[in-house]
C-alpha cells in the first residue's frame, strides 16, 4: 500500500456537510491512516474548542478535493490543540480503516461481495510474458509491442467464493514515451457479503500467505479494493462503485521491486490453480493447522531482531505441527496404560505416600507418555528427507542439538555446551524454516520430486544449506 497524502473537508454523520472541516488525510503502511483538521468535527462542542484528547469518533465522513468520497471508521484522538490568538485549532485522529470510494456510514454498508488484491510478488510466482515485440534492426522502422492477456485461472472454494487470477495492462504515457507493464491480481467474489475483518481472516491473509510460502518471502499487499452493494455507481446502479480500503498491513515490509526467484511457480508446482487455491484455503482454516501456519508466517511478516526469539517461534511451529501430525506416543499406549496403572497401585500400596503425593504422580504421569522433543523433530526430518535434495550427516544428531538449544532458550535447563553457538544459532534457524515450509509444501500434496528439484534450484536455499552443513551437529559432550 502506497504512502499517500490528500486534502478535503471531513464532518461526522450527525452534522450537516456544509459544516464539514478541512483537512489532511494522510496514509503511510507503518503509520497506517491518520486525519490532521484545522477545528473539531463535533456538533457538541462550540468554536475554538477541540474536546478531550483520546475520544472516539466511530464514522467520519469526508469529500477529497480530488472529489473522492471518504470513510473513516474507528477514530480517536492523538493530539489537539485550542484556538488561541495567533494559534490555528489542531486535532489529529488515529483511524483503523479508510474506505476511499464512498460513504459506508452503518456497519452493514461495510460488507463487501468482490475483492481484489495486488501483492508485490504475484508477478514473479506467475512468471509469464505476454508481451510480443517487434524492434526492427538498426533501430529504423516502426517498432510494436502487443499484449495478449492471459486466460484467467479460477478456483472454486467449497460454494463460499470463487478466486480469479487474472492480469492487467498498466499503461503509462509522459513526454518521454509510452511504458506498459503487465500485473497480476486476485480477486475474490463472495457468495454472501462479509465484512472487512472476515475477508482478511478467510481470504486476504491466507492468499498472502500461500504467496509468501510459494515464493520463499514475505510477501507485501500492495492494494485492496473492494465493492458493497450499499455503494452502487451514481450513473449506473447495477454496478459497484470501487472501494479502496487503507489501514496498517500485515507485513512492515516495503513492497519489492526487484524480480524475486520463487521457490515454486505456479506452473512448476506439478498441481493446478484450481486445486492449490481451495487446498491451502482449507489448510488454513483448519483447526490442528491453522495455527502453525499463523505462527510460521506471522514471524516473516513482522521480523524479530533477536535470532533467538525467531528460533523458538519456528520451534513452536514445528512441535504443535508435530503434535498435530504425528500422534504417536513414545511407547504403545496399552504398554503405557498398564505401566501407569501398576506404578499407581504400588503407590497406592505404600502405606507411607500420602494421598496428595498420589494425585501429584497421577498429574505428572499424563503426558509422560509424549515423545521426547528430539523425537518430535527427528520424525519431521525424516518425513521430509523426500522432498529435500540434500541430506545433513545424522539426523538423529541434528536433531538432539535443536532440542537441545530449544531448550536452553526456553528454560535454561541445558548446559550451554549442548546449545547451538549464537552462529550456528542463525543456520539452525534457516533450517527449521526449510523444514517448515517442505512440511507445508507436502501438506499441500505437491509431488516430492517437484518439491526437490525446485529447493535444488533456488538461491536462497543454496546459501542457507552451505550454513546448515557447516554446523558441527555433534554436541560438545559427544566430542
Amino acid at each position: 500500500m502506497e504512502p499517500r497524502e490528500v486534502t478535503g473537508h471531513f464532518w461526522t454523520p450527525d452534522v450537516s456537510p456544509e459544516r464539514a472541516v478541512g483537512g489532511i488525510l494522510r496514509f503511510s503502511p507503518r503509520d497506517g491512516v491518520r486525519l490532521e483538521l484545522l477545528d473539531s468535527i463535533r456538533a457538541d462542542i462550540g468554536d475554538g474548542l477541540i474536546g478531550d484528547l483520546g475520544e472516539e469518533v466511530d464514522v467520519i465522513l469526508g469529500a477529497t478535493h480530488g472529489g473522492k468520497e471518504v470513510t473513516l471508521v474507528r477514530c480517536w484522538a492523538l493530539h489537539n490543540s485550542s484556538s488561541a490568538p495567533w494559534v490555528v485549532p489542531r486535532v489529529v485522529y488515529r483511524a483503523d480503516v479508510a474506505y476511499v470510494g464512498a460513504h459506508l456510514v452503518e456497519e452493514t454498508d461495510r460488507a463487501f461481495t468482490t475483492a481484489t488484491l495486488t501483492f508485490d510478488t504475484l508477478d514473479d510466482l506467475v512468471s509469464e510474458n505476454n508481451f510480443e515485440t517487434d524492434w526492427p534492426a538498426g533501430g529504423s522502422g516502426e517498432s510494436s509491442a502487443t499484449w495478449h492477456p492471459p486466460a484467467e485461472h479460477v478456483a472454486h472454494v467449497d460454494g463460499e467464493a470463487t478466486v480469479v487470477l487474472d492480469a492487467s495492462l498498466n499503461w503509462k504515457e509522459d513526454r518521454r514515451g509510452i511504458s506498459m507493464s503487465e500485473r497480476y491480481r486476485l480477486t475474490v467474489d463472495m457468495a454472501e457479503k462479509q465484512p472487512l475483518q472476515e475477508l482478511q481472516n478467510r481470504f486476504t491473509y491466507p492468499l498472502q500467505n500461500l504467496i509468501s510460502l510459494m515464493v520463499g518471502s514475505p510477501s507485501v499487499l500492495e492494494r485492496l479494493v473492494v465493492q458493497s452493494p450499499a455503494a452502487p455507481e451514481p450513473n449506473h446502479p447495477t454496478y459497484l462503485m470501487p472501494i479502496e480500503v487503507l489501514y496498517s498491513p500485515l507485513s512492515d515490509e516495503a513492497p519489492s521491486l526487484d524480480r524475486v526467484q520463487p521457490i515454486l511457480r505456479l506452473r512448476d508446482c506439478g498441481i493446478g490453480f484450481e486445486s492449490l487455491v481451495p487446498r491451502w484455503l482449507a489448510l488454513c482454516r483448519d483447526e490442528d493447522l491453522g495455527p502453525v501456519v499463523n505462527v510460521f508466517f506471522g514471524i516473516q511478516h513482522r521480523v524479530p531482531g533477536f535470532v533467538e526469539l525467531r528460533f523458538l517461534m519456528l520451534a513452536i511451529a514445528l512441535e504443535s505441527y508435530h503434535e498435530r501430525r504425528f500422534p504417536d506416543a513414545a511407547e504403545p499406549s496399552g504398554e503405557f496404560d498398564e505401566r501407569v496403572a501398576a506404578i499407581m497401585d504400588a503407590v497406592s500400596e505404600a502405606s507411607d505416600v500420602q494421598s496428595a503425593d498420589r494425585r501429584w504422580l497421577k498429574g505428572k504421569l499424563k503426558r509422560a507418555n509424549d515423545p521426547w522433543l528430539e523425537h518430535r523433530y527427528l520424525d519431521i526430518i525424516e518425513a521430509c528427507r523426500a522432498y529435500l535434495p540434500d541430506q545433513v550427516d545424522d539426523i538423529q544428531k541434528v536433531a538432539k542439538r535443536l532440542a537441545d538449544t530449544r531448550n536452553h532458550l526456553a528454560h535454561g535447563s541445558t548446559r550451554i555446551g549442548d546449545a547451538l553457538t549464537d552462529r550456528d544459532r542463525f543456520w539452525g534457524e534457516q533450517f527449521m524454516r526449510i523444514l517448515i515450509s517442505t512440511v507445508l509444501f507436502r501438506e499441500l500434496g505437491l509431488p516430492a520430486e517437484k518439491v526437490s528439484h525446485a529447493w535444488s534450484q533456488n538461491r536462497f536455499y543454496k546459501w542457507a544449506w552451505e550454513g546448515i552443513a557447516a554446523i558441527p551437529w555433534s554436541s560438545r559432550r559427544e566430542t
